[in-house]
């Protein structure tokens, strides 16, 4: 049969060994399997661009920590640098600019303090440190005092900023009010007040109504030459406008129980939580100016006994070290000294046995102070009904702090004799 006897269908019928048949058949095939590559093309691009997303978002967290850690460790080299240059330059303070952030001071139960930025905690470890548990801002506002008794113990450093406010309320021509206000540099946003009878409950002090203006916090200091009753101190603040503010009260007395001795003062701290009025108070008695000075800085009462426990735990050591140094000039009087005597060390071998001297007693009743939890603290509501008598332990710690600043006198006198005397000094 010829060509044109061919009909249609059998003129597409095409060999499949054809070359034309061979690629027609291997483009389908190609079509058929790019149909099925295209959604594997889109997954792999989503996971490889998640793996990118995960690998920036890592770097950028990872930076932010580093980020964190440069500030702390910056605020930490600053804290050392003022603490260890307090000898050098006393009463001084010293602003430090750091980024916008947020810092945290806290002390665990077991009072070990650090400070937070972020994700990162630094420990403070041998500083003590007072100040607001929460710091705002971009400037740090660091004071350093040294704790002397007349030992130099230790060095107290508060920090504060220009967004916490301090109120210092005394009767007119206050010696107490006269000495904080000679020692609270002036970049400190501290207001003095003279007035005979403040009335916080109104808020109606000196003439003028205190209301909340925004600060960060605001710390209420009264000052008072008598002591002072737990239950006196609901007065403190009851504006309504420091309903949901960070507010607290410090209440700062002379503890004068024995004359002659006017180095320790009764420490009421007051706060409360924002959005209630009912406050919360912690009573203390201290040894030196500087321990007072630490209440005004102190965030709340468990920071304060954390730090202030520090404290005496660094004297008594202290305290052991010196009775060492004691005990060798006394075995050296006769060549070194003569006229007075040093204190030698106890010895309760010998006959008649050696009674402890008075760095030894130093020693056993700050350590007594720094391990007594209950004894120089009593937490309570001081919205009480009919609260009006000394917290439980506190006789406790009076006692201790009358004791501690006996032997105090003792070595400061006998440290004068010796000086007069041309003698090698104790401390």
């Amino acid at each position: 049969m010829g060509m044109r006897g061919m009909s249609k269908k059998n003129a597409r019928r095409v060999d499949p060994r054809s070359i034309y048949a061979r690629k027609t058949l291997l483009g389908r095939q190609i079509f058929k399997l790019g149909s099925v590559d295209i959604p594997f093309n889109y997954l792999f691009v989503m996971l490889a661009g998640g793996a990118i997303l995960l690998g920036v978002f890592a770097f950028v967290q990872k930076q932010q920590k580093a980020f964190a850690e440069d500030i702390a460790d910056t605020v930490l080299r600053d804290l050392g640098a003022i603490t260890s240059g307090a000898s050098v330059a006393k009463g001084t303070s010293q602003g430090v600019d750091i980024p916008n952030s947020d810092i945290t001071l806290e002390c665990s139960d077991e009072c070990t303090c650090g400070m937070t930025i972020g994700a990162v905690t630094a420990q403070l470890k041998d500083n003590i440190v007072f100040g607001q548990d929460n710091l705002k801002g971009t400037k740090l506002i660091l004071w350093a005092q040294d704790w002397s008794l007349p030992l130099r113990v230790s060095n107290f450093l508060f920090v504060t900023t220009p967004r916490i406010k301090y109120y210092m309320i005394a009767a007119p021509n206050s010696k107490l009010l006269k000495t904080f206000k000679e020692r609270i540099p002036d970049n400190i946003d501290m207001t003095y007040i003279e007035d005979p009878n403040p009335n916080l409950n109104t808020g109606m002090i000196g003439g003028n109504k205190i209301t909340n203006l925004g600060y960060d916090a605001v710390r209420i200091v009264s000052l008072s030459d008598q002591i002072v009753r737990p239950a006196e101190m609901k007065t403190c603040i009851r504006d309504i406008s420091f309903k949901d503010a960070d507010v607290s009260c410090v209440v700062i007395t002379p503890n004068k129980v024995v004359p002659g001795i006017d180095n320790a003062f009764n420490v009421m701290l007051a706060d409360k939580e924002p959005g209630e009025m009912a406050y919360f108070y912690a009573h203390y008695v201290v040894v030196g100016e500087t321990a007072a000075l630490a209440s005004i800085f102190a965030d709340n009462w468990h920071q304060f006994e954390c730090n202030m426990r520090k404290a005496y735990m660094r004297l008594s050591f202290l305290s052991l070290v010196i009775s060492e140094r004691s005990n060798e000039l006394h075995n050296q009087q006769s060549t070194i000294c003569t006229g007075i005597s040093y204190p030698q060390k106890s010895d309760p071998t010998t006959n008649p046995p050696i009674p402890k001297n008075w760095f030894e007693k130093i020693a056993d009743t700050s350590k007594a102070l720094a391990i007594n939890e209950e004894g120089a603290m009593y937490q309570g509501d001081i919205t009480e009904a009919g609260f009006s008598r000394h917290p439980p332990g506190i006789q406790t710690a009076t006692r201790n702090i009358i004791e501690l600043q006996k032997n105090l006198k003792e070595i400061e006198t006998r440290n004068l004799d010796l000086l007069r005397h041309d003698c090698p000094l104790i401390y």
